[in-house]
């Protein structure tokens, strides 16, 4: 759960809850399948991929500007979120050439808390020298060393 099993949220490679905690994230993965017909074949002759699209909203206590200005210089950035249980065995997602493409600030009223509702698209990796180049995701599996 969101609670105990998100060891934390990075951001552009630094911690999130170091100037503002995430409250929610939802994040799509679309791999655009389509369908290929043939005459004379019931049904799919096959299967063909598509462009792979990652999109998602985050909402983000509004604490300080950090990532709002982001937002209004066009910055890149990537997130980075795993999610480990008490042993350390898990997942590590990282979302590269992560860039916010709409902001809305939900500043409420009195007694409420101001909100960033932010969405977000990734692009493929562009970088040469990365290890994730041409990848627009990476899920890596980590565990606990056993002795």
């Amino acid at each position: 759960n969101a609670t105990r099993g998100v060891f934390d949220i990075l951001e552009g490679g630094a911690s999130v809850t170091a100037t503002t905690y995430i409250k929610s994230a939802d994040i799509t993965i679309d791999g655009s399948l389509r369908m290929q017909d043939a005459v004379g074949v019931f049904g799919t002759a096959g299967i063909a991929p598509g462009t792979f699209k990652v999109t998602g909203t985050l909402e983000v206590y509004f604490a300080d500007s950090t990532i709002y200005n982001k937002f209004l210089a066009g910055t890149q950035t990537s997130l980075c979120i795993p999610i480990l249980d008490v042993d350390g065995n898990g997942y590590v997602y990282h979302f590269l050439n992560f860039i916010y493409s709409t902001v809305k600030v939900n500043a409420q009223g009195q007694d409420q808390d101001n909100m960033l509702s932010m969405t977000f698209e990734c692009d493929i990796d562009t970088n040469t020298a990365s290890p994730t180049y041409g990848k627009t995701m990476a899920v890596y599996r980590v565990g606990a060393i056993r002795v």
